[in-house]
């Protein structure tokens, strides 16, 4: 009983650093109890939000398995983790007691908020025991100090530490490897359908990881490109997110109509189509196209880059997103 009883509950951390042990169990609890919640939490949190290492553990398994669109629950967690690592983390019996008492989703998000800021004070305590450090050190001018310093900081207050440092030697294989697949798709697609032929001959159509800037003077055609470019990524059988912050959903999907019609805008507009137009057919086609073509609209004004991250993966979970 007594070997039991401290299999289930994992060495205390190291006592440095502002934490909320409590709250980090609730977090992980919520995050066990639904796919939904662990979605939530990891749009708000990562594995260093965490202070203690098996509960940094826990949480990357379940990153883990949201990465190849897996559920989450209890067992899928455990069988993941592995004999070995569930022993590091505390036991079965640790992992079960994580889901007593999970939080409302009110208190969730208070929670979540509350360990970014742990996360944060910890941050500034490392940076100012590094200042003092340099401080102390008389190979370092001030100027380079206090140059270290402002770039820490600056990083401190956008939440993003500098990139991971890759050795090219060790890359060259995967690059061969790319290389010889595009040799041996000479021509092909990489990327998502652009729309239009000179642009897809340039990029390959658009690639995961880039962000593509569509930039010009108002009343171009700025939303016209956007849109036709997600309708022709969507009709080779992609799905596609559009995220609109100034026009209405409706007006879009006449942009859509009216595009895929080649029927005027203004002509749609008006209704002015009479009983037995002849364009009703190419209309009916459109609506057609429209009908299979997986495009998901989001007109909601004010979304901020969170809002949007957020129901991006959600889409990728619930049937992926291109």
């Amino acid at each position: 009983m007594t070997a039991a009883k401290k299999k289930a509950e994992p060495e205390p951390a190291p006592a440095a650093g502002p934490r909320n042990l409590d709250i980090e169990r609730a977090v992980l609890g919520a995050a066990l109890i639904s796919t939904k919640s662990a979605d939530y939490v990891l749009d708000r949190i990562t594995t260093s939000t965490l202070f203690r290492k098996a509960h940094q553990q826990i949480l990357a398994c379940v990153k883990e398995l949201r990465d190849v669109n897996a559920g989450v629950d209890i067992v899928v967690v455990k069988e993941r983790l592995g004999p070995m690592a569930m022993e590091d983390i505390g036991g079965p019996a640790y992992l079960a007691s994580l889901v007593d008492g999970v939080p409302r989703s009110t208190n969730l998000e208070h929670y979540l908020d509350v360990l970014k800021d742990l996360e944060a004070k910890r941050a500034l305590l490392a940076f100012a025991g590094d200042v003092s450090s340099a401080v102390l050190d008389t190979d370092h001018s001030s100027r380079q100090i206090m140059a270290d310093a402002d770039r820490r900081l600056l990083e401190l207050q956008s939440g993003h530490a500098a990139g991971a440092i890759a050795d090219l030697r060790q890359s060259c294989s995967e690059l061969l490897n790319d290389l010889q697949f595009r040799v041996d798709h000479r021509g092909e697609l990489t990327g998502v359908d652009t729309g239009f032929e000179s642009i897809n001959q340039l990029t390959l159509g658009w690639q995961a990881g880039d962000l593509i800037v569509l930039a010009a003077r108002p009343s171009i055609g700025k939303t016209t490109f956007a849109i036709n470019s997600a309708v022709a990524g969507a009709r080779t059988g992609k799905r596609v997110a559009f995220f609109s912050l100034e026009m209405k959903r409706r007006q879009l999907e006449y942009r859509i109509l009216s595009s895929l019609s080649e029927i005027p805008l203004s002509r749609l507009l008006g209704g002015h189509l009479a009983e037995r137009d002849a364009a009703y057919p190419r209309l009916n086609a459109a609506l057609e196209i429209m009908h299979g073509a997986a495009i998901y609209i989001d007109d909601a004004s004010g979304r901020t880059a969170w809002d949007v991250r957020s129901a991006c993966r959600r889409l990728k979970g619930d049937g992926g997103l291109d």
